[in-house]
């Protein structure tokens, strides 16, 4: 029994290891395909143009210094994104005396993963082939299927990151998340999306408040 159940343990280490690659992979894929076909040179030379910065390729030198080490970084980000995000949830379950390993919480966050890999496929694709970019600003202000989109705010408005960051897909995440711990715990859905609620709803909430508060501090002096 000890071998079979050690077998298992390894065989869903494996899982979670390939379905994490997998991931990263799509997003340095998405990625590099941002970075050869929607952050042009030409993108770079008018955002530099309209910062009104004498040397023309400036930000181009900048960009392509900060491009290699982006590669880097996403698995980095993406993993420390992911623990955290499972932390959060596997502490909340354990406050409400709910009994789930750490494994099975980040095998939920890791699966849920999906739908913003299927929402930054979907912003490639209207950026490339729907969207005229003349400069960053027009990357940066993408606010499809979100609350910006409904209701546009200037970029210094107190709400603008907050309408910007709740779109659908943050929703069905949330709502994926809740389906898949209600599952696990083999507890109504109601129930798993409050445990959502209390962990990564709050700590959403929080993270909105922070920047937006941030960005107040400093776009005003900009």
């Amino acid at each position: 029994m000890k071998r079979i159940s050690g077998s298992l343990q390894r065989e869903s280490s494996i899982n979670l290891w390939l379905i994490f690659t997998v991931e990263v992979i799509i997003y340095l894929s998405l990625l590099f395909f941002s970075n050869q076909y929607i952050i042009t040179e030409e993108v770079l030379f008018a955002t530099n143009k309209l910062a009104g910065n004498e040397n023309e390729g400036q930000l181009t030198e900048i960009f392509s210094k900060s491009r290699t080490v982006s590669y880097f970084l996403i698995p980095v980000a993406m993993a420390g994104k992911l623990l955290f995000i499972s932390l959060i949830i596997h502490a909340t379950l354990i406050f409400s005396d709910r009994k789930l390993d750490f494994k099975a919480v980040f095998y939920i966050v890791l699966s849920s993963e999906l739908i913003f890999i299927l929402a930054s496929l979907l912003r490639t694709i209207v950026l490339v082939f729907f969207k005229e970019v003349h400069t960053l600003d027009d990357i940066a202000n993408y606010t499809s299927l979100s609350i910006a989109a409904i209701f546009p705010l200037e970029k210094n408005h107190p709400l603008h990151f907050s309408f910007m960051s709740i779109n659908m897909f943050e929703v069905v995440y949330m709502l994926l998340l809740g389906f898949l711990v209600s599952q696990k715990l083999q507890v109504k859905f109601e129930h798993g999306m409050r445990f959502i609620l209390y962990s990564y709803g709050s700590f959403l909430i929080t993270w909105i408040l922070l920047v937006s508060f941030i960005q107040q501090l400093y776009i005003p002096s900009i």
